[in-house]
């Protein structure tokens, strides 16, 4: 049995959370144990870890990389 941490927001709702672990079982396989674990800092969205392998799917990183590519552009216009 495989093992896949994946951490959400509180907010998250249970049945947001069964079909997330369903997507990662049809596209993982049965095999894979997931666990939750919540983290209040998130914003919404999730960070999973399976196999070696981080999928950051968090507002709190899509946030970041908008305020990165807005920051370069400005850098660039002046």
């Amino acid at each position: 049995m495989r093992s896949c941490i994946i951490t959400v927001s509180p907010a998250m709702g249970n049945e947001t959370y069964d079909y997330l672990v369903s997507r990662v079982h049809a596209r993982f396989g049965e095999d894979v144990a997931c666990t939750r674990v919540n983290d209040a800092e998130l914003l919404g969205g999730f960070y999973m870890e399976l196999d070696g392998t981080v999928y950051d799917m968090t507002v709190n990183t899509r946030l970041d990389q908008a305020k990165r590519a807005f920051d370069a552009e400005r850098t660039v216009d002046a």
